[in-house]
């Protein structure tokens, strides 16, 4: 745990720094995160404790249902990307519950993506557009919610990155479903 929040939180220093050096007018409009307080790590950034999934329940049914996606899905998702930690940021610039990054989580109009409610918002959003992009198929909406939709376009399926496979094959696993048959590799589109 203490490995990967210094690395969470050398990734996110490096991302300040890089937006405060590569654009110093867009720098001073980003709102910097706010996670709830355990302990001072590194300094200036924060640990967070994770949330009780029980407790974040009603949040979860009642975006689940605006969207029109299942709960479970959800649930599975949270688990997955963060084990419900609101402030974790992934070594490539991830951030909060839905592990968001940065892109997504603005134009999924998320303003604060280490709140637990607004990162929940738009990554609801997010998946749900997958879902829709691709027709329901559940394997290629979490293919593109992990590895981007170019990816799965590319390939037309899951494409061949063994971390996109492992979190399809985990989530479909915590919602029970049974993986497809097997097929041959991927070759991506001309």
């Amino acid at each position: 745990m203490e490995e990967s929040l210094r690395k969470q939180n050398e990734s996110v220093a490096r991302q300040i720094q890089s937006a405060r050096t590569s654009q110093p007018h867009a720098a001073a409009t980003l709102p910097l995160p706010q996670p709830r307080p355990l302990r001072p790590v590194l300094g200036t950034l924060q640990a967070c404790d994770p949330i009780s999934p029980g407790s974040f329940d009603s949040q979860i049914r009642a975006e689940a249902n605006r969207q029109g996606v299942a709960p479970d899905l959800l649930r599975a998702v949270i688990s997955t990307e963060s084990a419900f930690v609101p402030c974790a940021v992934s070594d490539k610039g991830a951030m909060g519950l839905m592990q968001l990054m940065p892109g997504t989580a603005t134009a999924m109009g998320v303003s604060n993506p280490m709140d637990p409610d607004d990162n929940l918002r738009g990554g609801v959003r997010y998946l749900g557009q997958l879902l829709e992009r691709y027709g329901g198929d559940l394997r290629l909406a979490l293919s593109a919610y992990n590895a981007g939709p170019a990816l799965v376009d590319k390939f037309g399926d899951v494409p061949p990155i063994p971390e996109t496979q492992n979190y399809v094959r985990e989530i479909l696993r915590k919602l029970a479903v049974p993986p497809p048959a097997a097929r041959p590799p991927a070759a991506p589109k001309p």
